[in-house]
């Protein structure tokens, strides 16, 4: 498969990459909270709808040769939410449900 951006950026606080199966139980403790995916889901998810939304992720990746990635702070090496950069059109949007 060839990706049409990097699989992997860094900069001096983060380091974006795909998501690993290691990030699901972080991502369900996301989606789980209401504070969370105020202004994505807009509701908390269980944790098999978790485990679908993370595979359309990495699905978006291999369908489109793009997709969101797992944010991760480098210096506690906590993977700290994705990043939903879509494409939606002529415009772009970043969602960020950070914790």
């Amino acid at each position: 498969m060839t990706f049409l951006i990097p699989q992997s950026i860094e900069t001096a606080r983060l380091h974006l990459r795909m998501f690993t199966e290691a990030d699901w139980e972080p991502l369900c403790q996301m989606f789980r909270d209401e504070e969370c995916v105020r202004y994505t889901t807009t509701i908390p998810l269980t944790d098999w709808q978790t485990w679908r939304w993370m595979a359309g992720y990495l699905g978006h990746w291999h369908l489109r040769g793009y997709g969101p990635y797992a944010v991760v702070e480098k210096q506690s090496g906590r993977m700290v939410g994705p990043d939903n950069f879509v494409s939606r059109r002529k415009s772009r949007y970043i969602c960020l449900p950070f914790r």
